[in-house]
């Protein structure tokens, strides 16, 4: 882990958490108000984005300078980031899934399988195409956990000089990707 620490950011991420729940509670009383919730979104996501990759690169300068090994390296990552969110994401899964189990006229347990594999995203955007039941706001967790599997060992096996031109290129596939999604949303 990096030995830089941004204590700025902790409170930036608290702004991003707290934009989400205002528009989620604002939303609830006029639907179609300023969008906070995405803005606080992405701004999680980036910063997020930033820490891994942060993390990363120092974890690529210690294979470089034969401090450790590779799979090391990559063992260590995820196993820290399964420690930090796995155990309170599934808590509530299996809480969820026992109250699913319990009353069943009362919980809707369609995509836990989604839920339980950290692809819940895939479940509110190609399965539901909604927000359906209580565990939508998982997306957002999915898409970071599918990013760790991405980009850990893409940047852990690259050499740390190549790491910029790789993250660069990430952010022009992710612009074009968005541009090409808001050209077709539009319509004719």
């Amino acid at each position: 882990m990096t030995s830089h620490y941004i204590k700025g950011f902790d409170g930036v991420r608290a702004i991003a958490v707290l934009m989400v729940m205002v528009h989620h509670k604002l939303w609830m009383v006029t639907p179609g108000s300023l969008n906070l919730g995405k803005t606080g979104v992405n701004l999680f996501f980036c910063i997020s984005g930033f820490l891994i990759v942060g993390i990363l690169h120092e974890s690529r300068k210690r294979i470089e300078t034969r401090i450790a090994g590779s799979a090391t390296e990559l063992k260590n990552f995820y196993a820290k980031r399964l420690l930090r969110l796995s155990p309170p994401y599934f808590a509530y899964l299996l809480v969820a899934l026992g109250l699913t189990l319990a009353f069943p006229k009362h919980f809707d347990y369609s995509g836990f399988l989604f839920h339980f594999t950290y692809t819940t995203n895939f479940w509110v955007g190609f399965v539901e195409k909604s927000w359906s039941n209580i565990f939508g706001h998982f997306w957002s967790l999915a898409v970071e956990e599918q990013y760790y599997l991405l980009t850990a060992p893409l940047l852990v096996f690259i050499p740390s000089a190549k790491h910029r031109a790789v993250m660069m290129t990430f952010v022009a596939i992710g612009v074009c990707s968005l541009a090409t999604l808001l050209i077709h949303s539009a319509g004719p």
